[in-house]
């Protein structure tokens, strides 16, 4: 009977600790989107930020104009288009700076994110060694899905 409740209170361990990780992950998400809505917001982006709003709201009414009239597809996909070229200079720095959030700030901060700090848990490395900035801005891509926004930027470059 000891041992049943041994490997329950483990159990009960592992799951707190998984939700505590899915909790800083979450903290540190908002944290980007705030700094990402604060850089977002300077002058410099006015224009890129306007474009893409002026973009967004045209692909709608040319897709709209589409499911209702039957409009031509052509326009639709064109408008699609400037969309989401509109987007390529917010995607790359909104990439830039998950990138630094995830991957270079823990690295020389003792493997900590601002969530993870707040929660008091950080990133183990194996057998007390240090993990290798490689291996570490590998694992920050992974976790912080910018792998996905990279692949959206290659595309977008790459579609003009």
């Amino acid at each position: 009977m000891s041992i049943l409740l041994f490997y329950m209170l483990k159990y009960k361990k592992v799951i707190y600790m998984i939700k505590k990780r899915i909790f800083a992950h979450v903290i540190d998400i908002f944290i980007v989107a705030i700094l990402t809505s604060l850089i977002f917001s300077m002058p410099v982006f006015e224009k890129e930020s306007e474009l893409y709003l002026a973009n967004t709201e045209k692909y709608q009414e040319t897709y709209q104009s589409y499911l209702n009239n039957g409009a031509d597809a052509d326009e639709v996909i064109k408008s699609e288009y400037e969309m989401y070229h509109s987007s390529t200079l917010l995607l790359i720095t909104k990439a830039g700076i998950t990138i630094i959030y995830f991957s270079i700030i823990p690295y020389f901060t003792n493997y900590k994110t601002i969530g993870k700090k707040i929660l008091k848990i950080q990133i183990a490395p194996i057998k007390g060694t240090e993990i290798p900035a490689g291996s570490f801005f590998t694992r920050g891509l992974i976790t912080s899905n910018v792998i996905f926004d990279i692949i959206s930027i290659i595309i977008l470059l790459r579609w003009e």
